[in-house]
């Protein structure tokens, strides 16, 4: 009790308060790291309505091409896209037939960032009324991914399939991923809590009339793939 007391007269409330929420952040990072290392796609892999590619890292657009071609779902669109990607360059890298890129693959023009990607393709899906889709993209940014889709589309059911780094023993390697998971998480936390608020509707446009650029590939006039977060 004694010591109880001399806490309580050195420790205000303050500090106590930061110590408390310092505490609860570090394990609530822990937890969400241990939730990206071990997160992995479905097994077996269920087939869906579509296909969507949050575009902004390594091997996203090539993995999503490949689901396709294996008719895990009828339509791919790649978000956040812009005009500077040689197609051919894509079609040899991915080793996907032209036929089935012209046919079926949708390019969005519109989205910087992870909420430009979800009213991007929120537009997309209610034009073919999708119901079930797959997202790809990587594993640390999946989780913010589906809170920004659920609350912009909450009736849709989305597959997520995570894209794994592979892992390294080059420390800078390490260092640099550790930032990018301490940068996601406190992305997510945001989204997080403006979900909670009910801050994230969009105000300035309707998602269902927004007029948004989609590209299709057979147009052939896209270029560069932003790198978006």
């Amino acid at each position: 009790m004694k010591y109880y007391k001399l806490f309580f007269r050195y420790c205000s409330p303050t500090i106590l308060i930061f110590s408390i929420v310092l505490l609860f952040i570090c394990v609530d990072f822990i937890i969400f790291s241990e939730k990206v290392r071990y997160l992995e796609p479905q097994s077996p892999l269920p087939e869906a309505d579509a296909i969507i590619v949050l575009t902004g890292g390594h091997n996203r657009i090539t993995t999503g091409l490949h689901l396709l071609q294996k008719g895990l779902g009828s339509r791919l669109l790649i978000s956040g896209v812009n005009t500077k990607i040689d197609p051919k360059r894509l079609i040899d890298t991915a080793l996907i037939d032209p036929l089935l890129l012209a046919c079926c693959v949708d390019f969005g023009h519109q989205a910087t960032n992870t909420r430009g990607n979800a009213e991007e393709s929120a537009s997309w899906i209610k034009q073919y009324n999708y119901k079930t889709v797959y997202i790809v993209t990587h594993d640390y940014h999946m989780a913010r991914s589906l809170l920004e889709f659920k609350q912009l589309i909450p009736q849709v059911s989305f597959i997520p399939y995570p894209i794994k780094d592979r892992e390294t023993v080059d420390f800078i390697k390490q260092m640099n991923q550790i930032r990018i998971i301490t940068s996601e998480y406190l992305k997510n936390i945001y989204v997080r809590i403006r979900t909670l608020l009910n801050l994230g509707k969009p105000t300035s446009t309707n998602i269902s009339d927004a007029a948004i650029d989609f590209q299709i590939l057979k147009d052939m006039n896209f270029t560069a793939i932003k790198v978006i977060g």
